[in-house]
């Protein structure tokens, strides 16, 4: 197992995820000496944040400039990141331009691994753990230079070009938020 503590912290959160990926990226994990780092091979875990409004009713996304899709915030795990909880939060006000969320899970929502595009150079798989957020849909946000735009849509009008899993993983991720908001 790597020594990295962050990747033990890692395992202990997966561990609130009771599915089949969540036991497969803490596997990952486990038997990698680097899974956090993106140097550290083609596949690592990656944080994100789901965002949506208080009522559940909206989804805050990002049109992601190098991937051309609409997605959660999210990325890679950095060096300063003490777990990847913290990196989820970082990613989210950096790409969201909001730096004081309503609410943020303490715990993931979802594990999610695939397979990325050639434009994504030597990242080939992401292992990503989910967080969910709560915001008010009045908050002001911010585009970053890693995205096109943010913007907010309904949960059951989402954008054609979203990426292609994201609508059929939604129900899941406002269930598991909301069970963790309204605890």
């Amino acid at each position: 197992m790597t020594a990295d503590p962050r990747a033990a912290h890692t395992v202990r959160a997966l561990a609130e995820v009771a599915t089949t990926s969540a036991l497969s990226v803490t596997e990952f994990v486990s038997n990698n000496p680097r899974p956090l780092d993106r140097s550290g091979g083609p596949a690592h875990v990656t944080a994100s944040c789901v965002v949506f409004s208080p009522d559940f009713t909206h989804v805050l996304l990002t049109h992601h400039a190098k991937g051309r899709f609409w997605v959660q915030f999210g990325g890679h795990v950095e060096p300063g990141d003490a777990t990847v909880r913290e990196a989820a939060l970082r990613e989210a006000r950096e790409e969201s331009g909001v730096q004081d969320f309503l609410w943020f899970s303490q715990q993931p929502i979802d594990v999610h691994s695939h397979d990325l595009p050639g434009a994504f150079g030597k990242c080939a798989t992401h292992h990503d753990v989910v967080y969910g957020a709560i915001l008010s849909p009045d908050a002001h946000t911010h585009v970053s230079d890693e995205s096109l735009d943010v913007k907010w849509f309904p949960v059951d009008e989402l954008p054609d070009t979203v990426v292609d899993d994201l609508p059929k993983r939604l129900p899941g991720l406002i269930r598991s938020t909301r069970n963790q908001y309204l605890g």
